[in-house]
């Protein structure tokens, strides 16, 4: 009741009670971890759920709260395995809540790349300065060697001061040219890194999201598991062809999920699409 009410101290409070009264029920752990994503106390939202799982591994809720305080902690890495478990604990109950844990698997995959493209963006960077230093102190390299050349006489023929000056220039001219190329080359890169397009056949048709699970028909049509199985409950037709159908016909599409999973991990960005 308090729950309801938004009184999520109050709730906390009745099931650390409830808890102290009978510590061997793990929903009593999965309800307070509940209460605790609300008042974002992710790292006693982490305590409770490990407690309800090694009370009860197949916990429904336990991995799916353990997954929801890991990626709020960043260390959507973690998550990921919890997130999965819940997805495979909520298909075999049947449980209308897979598709929003299957969101949480979502996004764990989207954490997990927006984490390594952040690290690939900074070495990029790095190494783009790193490359333009390098092109520039070559350039004053060959500068010096001019000049030197010019002090020696090494040219043959005495340079003027405007000729050594138009030397120099050309040399920084040319190494500035070669910067911007870089620069150039650099910025493509990133270009066709941030192309935002979802293949056709990676997209469940009823949702056109990108399938994290996906099952096909025997007209060979593929659907996101979670949710042909939402429109087998309302209508158990096939929904291309309008002929009878039930979760008996559908059988897991291993080569499509493993290509949805390999773009996921290159292309988090999917997940929101």
């Amino acid at each position: 009741r308090a729950f309801a009410k938004g009184d999520y101290q109050k709730a906390e409070a009745y099931y650390t009670e409830a808890i102290i009264n009978d510590s061997s029920n793990p929903n009593y752990y999965t309800n307070r971890a509940l209460v605790r994503t609300k008042l974002k106390s992710w790292e006693q939202v982490l305590e409770d759920c490990d407690v309800a799982l090694r009370l009860d591994p197949q916990s429904l809720k336990g991995h799916h709260y353990k997954a929801l305080a890991l990626i709020a902690l960043d260390r959507a890495t973690e998550a990921l395995p919890p997130s999965q478990q819940a997805y495979t604990i909520a298909l075999s109950l049947k449980s209308r809540s897979a598709g929003t844990i299957g969101q949480v698997v979502l996004d764990a995959r989207k954490k997990i790349w927006e984490a390594r493209e952040k690290r690939r963006l900074k070495q990029e960077a790095s190494l783009l300065l790193e490359s333009i230093e390098g092109l520039r102190k070559l350039g004053e390299c060959e500068k010096e060697e001019i000049r030197r050349n010019a002090r020696d006489g090494s040219f043959g023929y005495e340079l003027s001061e405007e000729e050594l000056e138009s030397e120099l220039a050309s040399v920084h001219q040319r190494v500035e040219q070669r910067v911007e190329d870089l620069k150039n080359v650099f910025a493509m890169s990133n270009e066709r890194a941030q192309v935002r397009e979802i293949p056709e056949y990676l997209m469940d048709s009823i949702t056109f999201n990108i399938m994290i699970d996906p099952v096909v028909t025997k007209h060979g049509q593929s659907y996101d598991r979670f949710t042909i199985l939402e429109h087998l409950r309302r209508q158990q037709t096939d929904p291309l062809t309008r002929e009878p159908m039930t979760e008996e016909d559908l059988r897991p599409n291993l080569a499509l999920k493993n290509a949805c999973e390999e773009f996921l991990e290159k292309n988090g960005w999917a997940a929101d699409w």
